[in-house]
């Protein structure tokens, strides 16, 4: 064959989490309005992947959809791909979960289209050379990967043209490249003028496959492509004028007709991945412009230590759902949660800006706590206190299981990382540090909760907002030895010797955290000792930062407690004084955080938001609330001083 072999379609999925209302201005802007456009030209195949959480929504909302579908697949012109059925990226989730996330998508498809899926799409073509075993096992014959994965596996020039095979433990599968030359993404080309550089590239190579399988939002949901496409009427000209070239330019489905007959090379790709990961350079600092490259996509775990965080929450949770045993109604229920918890979009940055986007964060975290809940044996479970390496780094957290909060603790700065409230499945440390807003001086830490601060006295709030301010104390990335664990007590105590400056000089000082964790409450009791021969004055801060879905008031009630127990409402910044606790309402998921201190302090508040460049543009998002207690200390020579933080949640009243 001499002409071109076109293989066109598009990936389709949502994020779990997604409101419905956004799921349905993108079926009706590009989803919909780009099968109606097809369904006309029967003549023309199309390769189409659908997740199988966006084909439930179909089911549920737009089953008309599923009929066109079906009547398309049974005419010929739609090929239906597998894949995970939560969109998850293969390489990170475990073995078992990739094959049964395939067979439960394979399952959709066949009971809904009548034929089992051949070929697998592979999200953001995240790839390792041990998948293919396991994608064979789960009755896949091919599936597509980038032309920079080609190039990086030895393939060049031509060979970019045709497929390959791949293979491990013996088993193969067939992988075609993605074509990026002629992407259709470039709706401000003609359709002549894409279809010339096609045929152009084919006189140089006869008999050339072109993949175009392209995210299905981008025919009309993205930009200004509806009005292009379907208004102005640019995808029926290059239809018509695909069909008037099929002698040149014949679409295709990618069955084996297409390399039948000719010898495939053997090849074997490496750890690789979609190539805005691989490219991606992450400012670490807009003061000196550092920057860290991402040579790949497990690279973002280290790029992004909330990426990281959730990686282990999920593996954790995996262990746990597979210790169920006997109750398989239990075990199915906590499975699919896990497996909604696998949605590859909020682990890293990519064309949906996910771990970016707190909502997104939290609908993963949403599902693995509630996996985790699904998990438990009634009537057998209680609440217990364990040292395990959960972020696996190599050192031990400790893990307070409760059975209404679940608090993780890390020695690094001997903080909270994790405060889950089950009855309502939320991770409140569910916090994204980034890049803050018109920050001038960005000094990264993790911005969870119980965080070690010394502050000159006439230190700014706004200073502080900005990162601009100076950090008297050497604790916040100070990794605190465990002097005491105490598991029948749930009760654990971090120390650390480090130093406060006083002027030009340092004085040792030593900080010792003793948290007690009980059914809905964690108690943090400090003891500052100063180790000096000569006094200290400093002002303490200890950083609690909590994420909810907005800092909107009908999403959020903050109440400040103050001397005499008057109230004192804020909702945006705020400088207060004179403070003995605060009670947070998420309004919108009806839980009550109440914060109580041993003695009168000052509070810092302000929202946070995160700035990014997304594919639309600048955009900027909330992403927690920083509350900030502070204490003036003023310590003699050998002094202590005991501060005591008690953290509690509960359903609101």
């Amino acid at each position: 064959m001499s002409g071109i072999s076109l293989i066109f379609g598009t990936s389709n999925s949502v994020p779990v989490g997604t409101p419905d209302c956004r799921i349905e201005e993108i079926y009706q802007k590009a989803y919909k309005p780009f099968l109606q456009t097809i369904y006309q030209y029967p003549e023309i195949r199309l390769t189409l992947h659908y997740s199988g959480w966006l084909l439930e929504w179909y089911e549920e909302k737009h089953p008309e959809i599923i009929m066109l579908l079906n009547d398309m697949v049974k005419k010929h012109q739609v090929e239906i791909l597998g894949g995970t059925y939560y969109d998850a990226l293969l390489p990170l989730i475990p073995t078992n979960d990739r094959s049964g996330q395939i067979e439960l998508l394979t399952t959709l498809v066949r009971r809904k289209f009548g034929k089992r899926p051949r070929g697998v799409w592979v999200a953001d073509c995240a790839w390792e050379p041990s998948m293919p075993s396991g994608l064979n096992r789960s009755g896949m014959e091919y599936l597509f990967l980038e032309a920079e994965q080609f190039e990086a596996a030895g393939l060049h020039g031509s060979d970019l043209s045709f497929p390959c095979i791949t293979e491990d433990q013996g088993r193969t599968i067939i992988v075609y490249p993605l074509t990026p030359d002629f992407s259709l993404l470039h709706f401000d080309r003609s359709p002549s003028d894409i279809i010339q550089d096609a045929l152009d590239w084919s006189s140089e190579n006869p008999g050339a496959i072109i993949s175009l399988i392209v995210p299905g939002e981008s025919f009309g949901y993205w930009g200004n492509s509806h009005k292009v496409l379907f208004e102005e009427g640019w995808l029926s000209t290059m239809l018509d004028d695909l069909l008037s070239l099929k002698q040149e330019i014949s679409t295709r489905h990618p069955d084996a007709s297409l390399w039948s007959g000719h010898p495939l090379p053997k090849v074997y790709f490496p750890c690789s991945s979609y190539r805005h990961i691989n490219n991606s350079d992450l400012t670490t600092s807009k003061a000196d412009s550092s920057t860290r490259h991402v040579g790949g996509f497990r690279q973002l775990l280290t790029a992004f230590p909330e990426a990281n965080f959730m990686y282990a929450k999920m593996i954790h949770t995996h262990i746990l759902v597979n210790q169920v045993k006997g109750d398989k109604y239990r075990k199915r229920a906590a499975r699919e949660q896990l497996w909604k918890g696998e949605c590859n979009t909020a682990y890293w940055h990519g064309k949906r800006d996910g771990i970016y986007r707190n909502l997104t964060r939290k609908a993963v975290y949403s599902a693995l706590i509630s996996a985790e809940k699904s998990s438990r044996q009634r009537g057998i479970f209680k609440s217990h206190l364990s040292a395990e390496d959960f972020d696996m780094d190599g050192e031990e957290e400790y893990l307070y299981h409760g059975t209404d909060v679940n608090i993780y603790l890390h020695r690094r700065g001997a903080i909270a990382f994790e405060l889950d409230y089950l009855p309502r499945p939320w991770n409140y440390l569910d916090t994204f540090a980034g890049m803050p807003a018109e920050q001038s001086a960005y000094k990264p830490y993790p911005r969870r909760a119980f965080l070690d601060h010394f502050f000159l006295p006439n230190e700014t709030l706004e200073n502080f907002r900005t990162m601009s301010h100076r950090e008297m104390g050497d604790f916040l990335n100070k990794v605190y030895q465990v002097g005491e664990l105490r598991k029948d007590a749930m009760s654990i105590l971090f120390c650390a010797q480090g130093s406060v400056a006083d002027g030009e000089t340092f004085l040792p000082v030593e900080i010792k955290k003793r948290f007690t964790m009980r059914r809905n409450t964690v108690t943090l009791a400090y003891t500052i000792t100063n180790n000096a021969e000569k006094p200290l004055h400093t002002v303490f801060g200890s950083e609690i930062n909590l994420s909810f879905h907005s800092m909107d008031k009908k999403a959020l009630k903050i109440d400040f407690q103050k001397k005499g127990n008057v109230s004192a409402a804020k909702t945006e910044f705020g400088n207060l004084t004179q403070i003995s606790g605060f009670s947070s309402i998420d309004l919108k998921s009806g839980v009550s955080i109440s914060a109580s201190f041993s003695d009168e302090c000052s509070v810092w508040m302000m929202p946070v938001d995160t700035t990014w460049v997304s594919m639309n543009g600048h955009a900027s998002e909330y992403q927690f609330t920083c509350f900030l207690p502070r204490w003036i200390l003023n310590l003699a020579p050998k002094q202590s001083k005991q501060i005591i933080i008690q953290v509690s949640l509960s359903r609101a009243k």
